[in-house]
Protein backbone atom coordinates (compact mmCIF):
# COMPACT_ATOMS: atom_id res chain seq x y z
CA UNK A 1 0.00 0.00 0.00
CA UNK A 2 1.22 3.01 -1.05
CA UNK A 3 2.17 6.01 1.70
CA UNK A 4 -0.47 8.28 2.56
CA UNK A 5 2.31 11.15 1.81
CA UNK A 6 2.84 10.26 -1.26
CA UNK A 7 -0.83 9.78 -2.17
CA UNK A 8 -1.14 13.26 -0.88
CA UNK A 9 1.53 14.86 -2.84
CA UNK A 10 0.09 12.96 -6.30
CA UNK A 11 -3.46 14.27 -5.48
CA UNK A 12 -1.78 17.77 -4.60
CA UNK A 13 -0.07 17.68 -7.90
CA UNK A 14 -3.73 16.37 -9.39
CA UNK A 15 -5.43 19.45 -7.93
CA UNK A 16 -2.81 22.26 -9.18
CA UNK A 17 -2.63 20.78 -12.62
CA UNK A 18 -6.21 20.78 -13.03
CA UNK A 19 -6.23 24.65 -12.18
CA UNK A 20 -4.25 26.35 -14.80
CA UNK A 21 -3.24 23.79 -17.72
CA UNK A 22 0.02 26.23 -18.07
CA UNK A 23 1.01 26.84 -14.75
CA UNK A 24 3.88 28.44 -15.90
CA UNK A 25 1.75 31.03 -18.11
CA UNK A 26 0.37 32.76 -14.38
CA UNK A 27 4.38 33.68 -13.46
CA UNK A 28 4.17 36.91 -15.19
CA UNK A 29 -0.07 38.04 -14.32
CA UNK A 30 -0.73 41.38 -14.53
CA UNK A 31 -2.87 44.17 -12.87
CA UNK A 32 -5.32 45.85 -14.18
CA UNK A 33 -6.14 49.78 -13.69
CA UNK A 34 -8.75 51.73 -14.28
CA UNK A 35 -7.27 53.52 -17.64
CA UNK A 36 -5.82 49.39 -18.53
CA UNK A 37 -9.62 48.46 -18.46
CA UNK A 38 -11.00 51.37 -20.35
CA UNK A 39 -8.80 51.43 -22.59
CA UNK A 40 -9.86 47.30 -23.73
CA UNK A 41 -13.95 48.16 -22.64
CA UNK A 42 -13.56 51.51 -25.27
CA UNK A 43 -11.76 48.80 -28.18
CA UNK A 44 -14.99 45.91 -27.85
CA UNK A 45 -17.30 48.94 -28.34
CA UNK A 46 -16.13 50.36 -30.70
CA UNK A 47 -15.40 46.95 -32.62
CA UNK A 48 -19.16 45.68 -31.33
CA UNK A 49 -20.40 49.37 -33.22
CA UNK A 50 -18.87 48.81 -36.24
CA UNK A 51 -19.70 45.37 -36.73
CA UNK A 52 -23.34 46.52 -35.89
CA UNK A 53 -23.09 49.47 -38.47
CA UNK A 54 -21.78 47.22 -40.95
CA UNK A 55 -24.33 44.81 -40.36
CA UNK A 56 -27.18 46.98 -40.66
CA UNK A 57 -26.04 48.56 -44.07
CA UNK A 58 -25.40 45.49 -45.83
CA UNK A 59 -29.04 44.47 -44.85
CA UNK A 60 -30.89 48.59 -45.60
CA UNK A 61 -31.51 49.01 -41.71
CA UNK A 62 -29.29 51.85 -40.64
CA UNK A 63 -30.70 54.75 -39.73
CA UNK A 64 -29.43 58.29 -39.44
CA UNK A 65 -28.32 59.98 -36.14
CA UNK A 66 -27.41 58.24 -32.54
CA UNK A 67 -27.13 54.60 -31.98
CA UNK A 68 -28.75 53.60 -28.71
CA UNK A 69 -27.16 50.51 -26.97
CA UNK A 70 -28.52 48.85 -23.90
CA UNK A 71 -25.42 47.88 -22.27
CA UNK A 72 -25.25 45.55 -19.18
CA UNK A 73 -23.27 46.60 -16.00
CA UNK A 74 -22.35 42.78 -15.42
CA UNK A 75 -18.67 42.79 -15.14
CA UNK A 76 -17.97 46.43 -15.73
CA UNK A 77 -17.86 49.55 -13.85
CA UNK A 78 -20.17 52.48 -15.35
CA UNK A 79 -17.45 54.59 -15.45
CA UNK A 80 -14.91 52.58 -17.87
CA UNK A 81 -18.03 52.74 -20.73
CA UNK A 82 -16.55 55.39 -22.98
CA UNK A 83 -18.45 58.54 -24.51
CA UNK A 84 -18.77 57.83 -28.10
CA UNK A 85 -19.76 59.94 -30.93
CA UNK A 86 -23.30 59.21 -32.32
CA UNK A 87 -23.43 56.36 -29.41
CA UNK A 88 -25.58 56.59 -26.16
CA UNK A 89 -24.84 53.66 -24.11
CA UNK A 90 -27.95 53.23 -21.70
CA UNK A 91 -26.82 51.25 -18.60
CA UNK A 92 -28.95 48.65 -16.88
CA UNK A 93 -28.73 46.27 -14.29
CA UNK A 94 -30.05 42.67 -15.18
CA UNK A 95 -32.65 43.09 -13.41
CA UNK A 96 -33.67 46.39 -14.82
CA UNK A 97 -33.00 44.38 -18.43
CA UNK A 98 -35.12 41.40 -17.54
CA UNK A 99 -38.15 44.15 -16.00
CA UNK A 100 -38.10 45.57 -19.60
CA UNK A 101 -38.08 42.43 -21.57
CA UNK A 102 -40.96 41.42 -19.11
CA UNK A 103 -42.72 45.34 -19.98
CA UNK A 104 -41.93 45.57 -23.55
CA UNK A 105 -41.53 41.87 -24.69
CA UNK A 106 -38.39 42.62 -25.92
CA UNK A 107 -34.72 43.74 -25.83
CA UNK A 108 -31.48 43.89 -27.37
CA UNK A 109 -28.66 44.62 -25.30
CA UNK A 110 -24.74 43.71 -24.86
CA UNK A 111 -22.98 42.24 -21.83
CA UNK A 112 -19.68 41.65 -21.01
CA UNK A 113 -19.73 38.07 -19.31
CA UNK A 114 -16.12 37.47 -18.81
CA UNK A 115 -12.90 40.07 -17.86
CA UNK A 116 -9.96 38.26 -16.73
CA UNK A 117 -6.82 38.75 -17.08
CA UNK A 118 -4.77 35.34 -18.06
CA UNK A 119 -0.79 35.55 -17.59
CA UNK A 120 0.17 38.41 -19.63
CA UNK A 121 -2.82 38.53 -21.44
CA UNK A 122 -6.29 40.08 -20.78
CA UNK A 123 -9.58 37.46 -22.43
CA UNK A 124 -12.68 40.01 -22.88
CA UNK A 125 -15.95 38.33 -23.91
CA UNK A 126 -19.04 40.38 -25.10
CA UNK A 127 -22.29 39.07 -25.70
CA UNK A 128 -24.91 40.35 -27.86
CA UNK A 129 -27.73 39.18 -27.08
CA UNK A 130 -31.59 40.03 -28.38
CA UNK A 131 -34.69 38.71 -26.73
CA UNK A 132 -38.44 38.74 -28.50
CA UNK A 133 -41.64 36.87 -27.45
CA UNK A 134 -43.30 38.49 -29.54
CA UNK A 135 -45.69 35.52 -31.28
CA UNK A 136 -43.37 32.98 -29.72
CA UNK A 137 -39.96 33.48 -27.56
CA UNK A 138 -36.74 33.84 -29.77
CA UNK A 139 -33.20 34.09 -28.56
CA UNK A 140 -30.09 35.02 -30.20
CA UNK A 141 -26.82 35.35 -28.95
CA UNK A 142 -23.68 36.20 -30.32
CA UNK A 143 -20.71 35.98 -28.40
CA UNK A 144 -17.00 37.53 -29.13
CA UNK A 145 -13.74 36.74 -27.54
CA UNK A 146 -10.92 39.04 -27.55
CA UNK A 147 -7.42 38.23 -26.34
CA UNK A 148 -5.58 41.53 -25.30
CA UNK A 149 -1.89 42.25 -24.94
CA UNK A 150 0.44 45.21 -23.91
CA UNK A 151 2.52 45.91 -26.76
CA UNK A 152 3.87 49.58 -26.27
CA UNK A 153 2.08 50.82 -23.64
CA UNK A 154 -1.21 50.07 -25.84
CA UNK A 155 -3.79 47.73 -25.55
CA UNK A 156 -3.48 45.84 -28.83
CA UNK A 157 -6.74 42.96 -29.34
CA UNK A 158 -7.51 40.57 -31.55
CA UNK A 159 -11.11 38.10 -32.04
CA UNK A 160 -9.74 34.98 -30.78
CA UNK A 161 -13.69 33.17 -31.09
CA UNK A 162 -17.04 34.31 -32.01
CA UNK A 163 -20.09 32.05 -32.08
CA UNK A 164 -24.29 32.30 -32.14
CA UNK A 165 -26.71 31.06 -30.24
CA UNK A 166 -30.08 30.95 -31.66
CA UNK A 167 -33.34 29.44 -30.11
Amino acid sequence: MPNRAFVFLIMVAFFMSSLSPNIRANEDNITLTSEDRSEIVRDVLNREITRRREEESKYGTLKKGEFQIILSTLNIEPELVPKLADVKFILMKRSEIEARMKREGRAQYLAFSEFRAEGSKVIVTLLANNWSRRARAFVSSQSFSYEYRQTKGKWAGKLIKSGMLIS
